[in-house]
């Protein structure tokens, strides 16, 4: 496990994820597949014929409806409420679930208009309607800008000065508007007298309030992040503060709608991304400036945010963002799915969910990965080890290395009788002088065999040493009498004759 540890997170910085080489994975399959024989005689077919099945039900049944019951259909993590009619609104369509009690709440009329602009601007069949409302507000030679384009819906423009809510009100008032049931129970507004949620479960997400998460004993997951992506292309991030449910009443028409109240960070100052790496950073002590904070349940997708454990000056009150995946089954596919894809020649454009915060690109050079295999070590910061460490190479360089003794069979290997210079010439040095006692040069700190500690050696007239010391001269004549007697022994032994003396 420590060498797990130490070397994971190179090995993936080289070789990339783990689960492409390691074995680990592919010996459990193994482990699996062996309980699908079920014919000993032929083990490779019978386990290949039960695997083949096994992936095709598995496929299929992941795409069955909720209701369905099958052998791999979980039970849903979180709630649900079945609508007791299926409405026909494209926005009240998104399935939902109140998790815990609620509460009554009365909220203002200014707050009620600005939740009902919202919802009538996020409608698709109210399109038409809006258009109406251009051709008879506006009066412009150009087209309105996104902020006039708001503030004419929300305000009016002289000398009606009226709304967009108020201005749909009387459409849906009038019998005579063409306007769908459903559509006309909207316009007339939804109960002032709403109830409001602490929990709420949609798109695989469980969402909590900041009422309610600070008040959590013990708590261990944070739900209260949210992000929406805006109409002008922007995205929105910040955190949840109410859950509001929507009722709207008409004759025998009741639709409900779930509706967030959000605290929104500064999408422009409060924000910062980074797409090569995919990072985002956001400002929680921020806030959107606008009035319109507030969001349909099933157009958010939850996040959480990070602190950054180094609080220097450039990441001071900043936190990185992460998106939570949602926890179901896959998203059901349709036929437009399919019909990029030629069926003959499987040409075309595959499908590819799009990554939310950005590509990943990983640009690794080759002097980094040297200098990160050649340079590893830990660093030390207590100032009893410096003081060790110092004090230990300090002995160090106060140690004298020896050196090893002169081979004098090799490097300076010498013959004891000069019978003439040509057989045995003095070796010089690079500028043409004699080298010195017997020809030989020794390097710094190498002692002279021939002269040992304690005698010394001068140079005659001549130009040749000799020592000054009465050791030398005893040893120059022991070693000729032992040569002498030994060159004689052996003459007389081979021929029986004695050898001159030399």
């Amino acid at each position: 496990m420590l060498h797990l540890i130490v070397h994971l997170a190179n090995e993936a910085l080289l070789g990339g994820p783990v689960q492409y080489r390691w074995q680990f994975c592919i010996e459990r399959e193994f482990k699996y597949i062996r309980y699908k024989c079920g014919n000993k005689n032929k083990i490779e077919a019978c386990i290949a014929e039960a695997t083949l099945l096994h992936e095709m039900a598995d496929a299929t049944i992941m795409y069955y409806a909720n209701d369905v019951p099958t052998k791999h259909n979980p039970v849903a993590r979180y709630n649900s409420d079945e609508p007791k009619r299926d409405p026909k609104l494209l926005l009240f369509q998104y399935p939902g679930g109140k998790a815990g009690a609620s509460k009554v709440e009365n909220i203002s009329p200014e707050e009620k208009d600005c939740i009902m602009l919202y919802v009538l601007m996020n409608m698709d069949e109210v399109v038409d309607f809006m258009s109406q409302f251009h051709d008879e507000m506006w009066s412009g030679r150009n087209g309105p800008t996104p902020t006039q384009w708001y503030t004419l819906l929300k305000e009016g423009a002289p000398p009606l000065n009226k709304s967009f809510v108020n201005w749909f009100y009387e459409k849906g008032a009038d019998p005579n508007v063409e306007m769908t049931d459903e559509l006309r129970c909207v316009s007339q507004g939804f109960n002032r007298r709403v109830h409001t949620h602490e929990k709420y479960d949609v798109n695989g997400y469980r969402f909590h309030t900041e009422f309610h998460q600070k008040n959590r004993p013990n708590a261990k997951t944070i739900n209260t992040g949210v992000y929406t992506r805006g109409a002008d292309d922007l995205d929105y991030y910040g955190r949840l503060q109410k859950v509001y449910e929507l009722t709207f009443n008409n004759a025998n028409i009741e639709l409900k709608l779930f509706v967030f109240k959000c605290h929104w960070f500064d999408p422009h100052g409060g924000m910062r991304s980074t797409p090569s790496i995919g990072l985002v950073e956001v400002r929680p002590t921020t806030t959107y400036s606008g009035s319109d904070v507030y969001v349909v349940a099933h157009q958010t997708k939850q996040v959480y945010y990070l602190s950054y454990p180094c609080q220097n000056e450039e990441l001071m009150g900043w936190e990185v963002v992460f998106q939570v995946s949602p926890h179901g089954k896959l998203p059901i596919p349709s036929e437009d799915d399919y019909n990029n894809i030629d069926p003959v020649t499987y040409e075309g454009i595959f499908y590819q969910e799009e990554e939310q915060f950005g590509d990943l690109q990983i640009d690794i050079g080759l002097q980094e990965l040297h200098n990160d295999v050649q340079m590893r070590g830990e660093t030390v910061v207590d100032l009893k080890d410096i003081a060790m460490l110092t004090k230990r190479n300090a002995n160090k360089d106060n140690i004298v290395e020896t050196q090893p003794e002169p081979n004098a069979d090799h490097e300076y290997s010498y013959d004891t009788d000069f019978d003439s210079e040509a057989e045995n010439p003095m070796p010089r040095d690079e500028s043409g002088d004699e080298c010195g006692s017997q020809g030989r040069v020794l390097p710094d700190g190498v002692e002279d065999p021939l002269f040992p500690p304690g005698v010394t050696k001068t140079q005659t007239e001549d130009g040749e040493d000799e020592g000054v010391d009465e050791g030398v001269d005893e040893l120059e004549d022991e070693g000729e009498d032992e040569l002498e007697d030994e060159g004689e022994d052996e003459l007389e032994d081979e021929g029986g004759c004695t050898a001159p003396s030399s």
